[in-house]
């Protein structure tokens, strides 16, 4: 396949910028909306991963962390941007923060910046690393400023601005039964307790059945409470699990528990699963 007939097929992002500025919170931000992420590549090998996935996954969507500290590796990272848009569409995206920001982050992590050997102290290296950066920024097609952001904004403003349908973070979602006499579920981000019910345990005739079989769920909805609880639970998750997606969580885990975890919690937990898959939450894996 020639390197024309992959050009609307996939997108390679280069992120690049000050030290400090936030690349690695970008970098994860776009793996979790699907982009293949490679953090800290050497601008050498730049090509020839392009070239590898071209020939193995033309779609997939790159995304390259680059450390360009110098005037040769910006004009390098030009000479390579070149070669990649023969290849397809590239996005140069900047990241910048101002000096005294950056001179606290480095504190507060107590990482190294990698101008320091060069500058004598962490201020100088700041200012001259951006000083060298000066024609990166300006040739840059998206640029953010970190100053007032925290990780979090920062991850759901790359989000906005590269995610497109087929292309976002999904919230995964799993809904478990359990039984509170065998401890309390752990993790789990919400738990519901079904002891509320009238339990089947009760039954000599289907108490050796579970919350999967009809002689339960007939039992179970003679509680005129069942039905009202299913339907809350649902209307409530159908309002919260979009508002955790756009937090920025991509895992959920429900708990119900009953005692035994055998009948009610399994009962109500099916409900609820068959719930909201019916209900196609955009973006929600159940």
């Amino acid at each position: 396949m020639s390197r024309q007939s992959h050009q609307e097929s996939s997108l390679t992002l280069m992120v690049c910028g000050q030290s400090g500025a936030g690349k690695s919170v970008a970098i994860n931000a776009l793996e979790d909306i699907g982009f293949k992420c490679i953090d800290n590549l050497p601008l050498s090998l730049v090509l020839k991963v392009k070239e590898y996935y071209l020939e193995h996954e033309p779609h997939l969507n790159l995304a390259f962390g680059l450390e360009v500290t110098g005037m040769d590796q910006v004009q390098s990272l030009e000479r390579v941007r070149k070669e990649l848009e023969g290849m397809g569409k590239v996005v140069v995206c900047y990241l910048s923060c101002d000096e005294e920001v950056i001179a606290d982050r480095y504190s507060t992590t107590r990482r190294r910046h990698p101008l320091m050997d060069e500058s004598g102290e962490l201020l100088s290296a700041i200012r001259r690393e951006a000083h060298l950066l000066t024609g990166l920024e300006s040739a840059s097609d998206i640029k953010f400023d970190t100053t007032s952001w925290s990780p979090h904004m920062l991850m759901r403003s790359v989000e906005e601005v590269f995610a497109k349908e087929g292309l976002r973070r999904q919230l995964h979602v799993t809904i478990t039964s359990f039984g509170f006499k065998h401890g309390q579920l752990r993790p789990a981000d919400s738990l519901y307790d079904v002891r509320f019910l009238k339990n089947p345990h009760f039954d000599p005739k289907i108490k050796h059945q579970t919350g999967l079989h009809p002689s339960i769920d007939s039992f179970i909805r003679t509680d005129e409470r069942s039905e009202e609880f299913v339907n809350r639970l649902l209307e409530l998750h159908r309002f919260l699990l979009p508002s955790y997606l756009l937090e920025g969580k991509n895992y959920f885990r429900i708990g119900i528990g009953c005692t035994g975890g055998k009948h009610r919690s399994v009962w109500a937990a099916e409900r609820l699963a068959y719930g909201l898959l019916n209900e196609k939450i955009p973006h929600v894996v159940v």
